[in-house]
């Protein structure tokens, strides 16, 4: 007979249901699982004690075994406490993710504060060259400084290099929040607010297909970075080509 595979994540999502919390896995498949395990038991228990008499385990859904019963009164206890920890972290962590972040320079002000200034200059702005005046601002920070901004790391996408976090949650469409991040870099980061109006006003007018031929040419850390991971989008650019690429042509 085969032995029992059962994995950790599908009894972990067993012993959610069976306590009553959200879980993914449905009743059937949580009796299957129960069931599987009371056969592989009995014949264990069979392999050990050929003379004894088979205990017999009730398992219909009418009746199912508790998690004292599987694990024991301890151990359930410490499960429930490891439970409500993980269910509290991950709540902390929802909530984290929400909450703009005030401590350190933040890419989705940053980009907003790109679009005031096209706004300002009376320039439409797109994604695209939003992201990318952004992508330039980074490797001009960290080709003079010898430091990278304290945002994510920029990505090769499919049509470019991308900040995601920016990507996901600017607001370069409303012009009064893109003034408040402006107002909020200027106040926290002159020198970068300084760097952004400077790299964005100059930015604003050349043509798209010279900022791709650019950016996104082969010899482009987007380039090599795409080279190397031929088909895996969302990989992360180092900061090394960047810094190395922006020396050489700033």
């Amino acid at each position: 007979m085969e032995p029992l595979m059962i994995t950790p994540e599908r009894f972990s999502e067993a012993l959610k249901w069976i306590n009553g919390v959200s879980t993914d896995m449905a009743d059937r498949e949580v009796k299957e699982l129960i069931d599987s395990m009371a056969v592989g038991y009995r014949r264990r228990y069979r392999e050990l004690n050929p003379f004894g008499a088979t205990p017999r385990l009730q398992t219909t859904m009418t009746n199912l075994p508790t998690i004292e019963n599987i694990c024991g009164p301890e151990a359930a206890d410490l499960f429930r406490k490891v439970m409500k920890e993980n269910r509290e972290r991950e709540e902390k962590k929802a909530e984290a993710e929400q909450e703009p972040i005030e401590s350190r320079l933040d890419s989705v002000d940053m980009i907003n504060s790109i679009s005031h200034i096209a706004h300002r200059q009376g320039q439409p702005l797109t994604s695209s060259r939003a992201q990318l005046i952004l992508y330039c601002i980074y490797g001009s920070h960290l080709a003079h400084t010898g430091s990278r901004l304290d945002i994510e790391h920029p990505q090769a996408w499919k049509y470019g290099p991308v900040f995601p976090r920016a990507y996901k949650r600017g607001s370069i469409c409303d012009e009064n929040i893109c003034a408040e991040s402006f107002g909020a870099l200027t106040e926290g980061y002159p020198d970068i607010a300084h760097l952004l109006s400077w790299k964005t006003e100059s930015m604003l007018s050349t043509p798209m297909v010279d900022l791709n031929a650019c950016h996104k040419g082969k010899s482009s850390p987007y380039g090599k970075t795409v080279s190397r991971n031929p088909d895996h989008w969302g990989v992360q650019i180092e900061d090394s080509l960047i810094q190395d690429f922006f020396r050489r042509n700033s």
